[in-house]
């Protein structure tokens, strides 16, 4: 279809609303998870309330992504809306630490559909023409909201209590069903027959995925690789992989079809999406610790100092639509924002905190941000170009499971290459286990503000390897983006003749 300007805003309304209230709902968790957690009164099943949300989000997607190359995305689009507001309104009511862990369940698996439904839709409705556009508003939003969600989050929580922030859900998300309903396009499928949903596979992911979970959590709590539950989990990892591609492979509607790895394009862009989560958990986990630990500033200020991140996340999405419409292709596009990831990446890794200086500070955040911003719009956009029209859904689905596999693991990866540098750095000048303790959790404040310059080369030096890993990530990614067999509009331009 293709919208004049103001139609096209209009059509993407309650989507840009839906992807609104998700991406601030995750935004606003780390600030308002210790209030939380405070009022309810049970620390030690905090990172439930985290983990139960990711998993149901994770399992969600890609059901959501299937369902929605057989049935109505505006009836999908609903159903995850009434389910998010369901999951909020419980969340505001909770009294239990367990409670909220429910509550924060059901509202994950309304948020992923929420999350994957809007840029399913551009890729069925939208020309080729627009869609860069589109894709690129929309990662604006999610921009937009990782950057004000901490600051709303902060602010209500703190004087009008964290219940209101939940409560606030209900409206925006009841106007988005609203919106739906008048101004999302219909869209004529061309495999919708009832073949049936894809249960076994549904569940065998379901089981896949928390396993890998529990697997990832062991080895983020420092539990070696080669323990024994570690193993066990290892091992049933694989077997379920197993059963799961043989489940794949016998269903008539399968939840995930295999013969879509046999398009080496699609490869390749899942590859580009898993090695760019990875390395950007460096950036959104870790810059803001480099900014509390070695430079010294407080929580507050750290996120200050983030934010020309944040902006350069805004902008980007919406520089790269513009950029594939009138100028590049999705390809050149990518490479383009991989090239800004490495050069950034590369800037803040350099020894004896030259982060610091203003000159390198700046223009380093502000290219890692655009970097970030605008690469996933952009292989979005070359993964719905990639598969036939009746698999957008589908393999759009995969993507978001492939980004949030490797952000994952990425968080799992950094906590593991700074620990392990901090500790050989701490280990030669033999400090107390206590405080080697002590220093791997609060930074330089566990060694006082009278030795803050004596060690802060050794928590420089580790940031600086979860950074130069980053890089190296980076530049791997960009070898899997010169293998792209593009179609020929996403080689020469779209505004070119074919």
């Amino acid at each position: 279809m293709n919208f004049r300007q103001n139609n096209l805003l209009i059509m993407l309304s309650p989507m840009m609303l839906a992807i609104m209230v998700a991406s601030l709902d995750m935004a606003v968790m780390p600030t308002i998870l210790p209030v939380m957690v405070g009022s309810l009164g049970d620390s030690q099943n905090s990172a439930w309330v985290m983990t139960a949300y990711m998993f149901a989000a994770t399992i969600t997607a890609p059901v959501y992504g299937r369902l929605s190359d057989t049935i109505s995305i505006q009836r999908l689009l609903q159903f995850a809306l009434l389910v998010f507001a369901l999951g909020a309104t419980l969340c505001a009511s909770a009294g239990t630490i367990n409670f909220l862990i429910l509550a924060r369940f059901i509202e994950g698996i309304g948020s992923g559909g929420l999350m994957v439904l809007g840029f399913i839709l551009v890729g069925k409705t939208v020309t080729e023409k627009q869609q860069g556009i589109c894709q690129g508003i929309l990662g604006g939003v999610t921009a937009f909201a990782a950057l004000s969600g901490p600051l709303l989050g902060g602010i209500i929580s703190e004087y009008l209590g964290w219940q209101l922030i939940f409560l606030l859900y209900i409206p925006l998300s009841l106007g988005a069903v609203v919106l739906s309903h008048y101004y999302l396009p219909k869209i004529k499928y061309q495999n919708a027959a009832k073949t049936g949903f894809d249960y076994g596979g549904f569940i065998l992911l379901t089981l896949l995925i928390a396993d890998l979970l529990y697997a990832i959590n062991q080895l983020s709590a420092g539990v070696t690789l080669f323990d024994g539950k570690n193993l066990i989990s290892i091992i049933s990892l694989i077997l379920l992989f197993v059963v799961f591609i043989v489940q794949e492979l016998r269903a008539k509607s399968p939840l995930i079809p295999v013969r879509l790895f046999n398009n080496k394009t699609l490869v390749s862009i899942l590859a580009v999406v898993f090695l760019s989560a990875l390395s950007s958990a460096a950036a959104t986990f870790f810059l803001p610790q480099y900014f509390q630990y070695v430079i010294g500033v407080s929580s507050g200020m750290s996120g200050i100092l983030i934010e020309p991140v944040q902006i350069g996340m805004i902008i980007g999405p919406v520089i790269a639509g513009w950029l594939t419409v009138r100028h590049m292709s999705y390809q050149q596009g990518i490479i383009i924002s991989i090239m800004l990831l490495i050069v950034a990446y590369l800037s803040i890794s350099l020894p004896e905190n030259a982060l610091t200086v203003h000159l390198i500070a700046l223009p380093s955040l502000i290219l890692l941000g655009l970097g970030l911003g605008a690469i996933m719009p952009l292989l979005t956009l070359s993964v719905q170009r990639s598969v036939e029209p009746s698999l957008i859904g589908t393999a759009t689905s995969l993507l978001g499971l492939f980004r949030s596999l490797g952000s994952l693991f990425g968080l799992t990866l950094f906590k593991l290459i700074y620990s392990n540098s901090l500790l050989h750095e701490l280990h030669q000048i033999n400090l107390g286990k206590a405080l080697v303790k002590n220093a791997l959790t609060n930074g330089i404040a566990a060694f006082g503000k009278n030795v803050h310059l004596q060690y802060m080369t050794f928590f420089d030096n580790a940031f600086s390897q979860v950074f130069y890993f980053a890089t190296g990530l980076a530049v791997i990614s960009l070898l899997f983006v010169c293998k792209f067999e593009m179609k020929k509009s996403m080689v020469v331009g779209i505004n070119k003749k074919n």
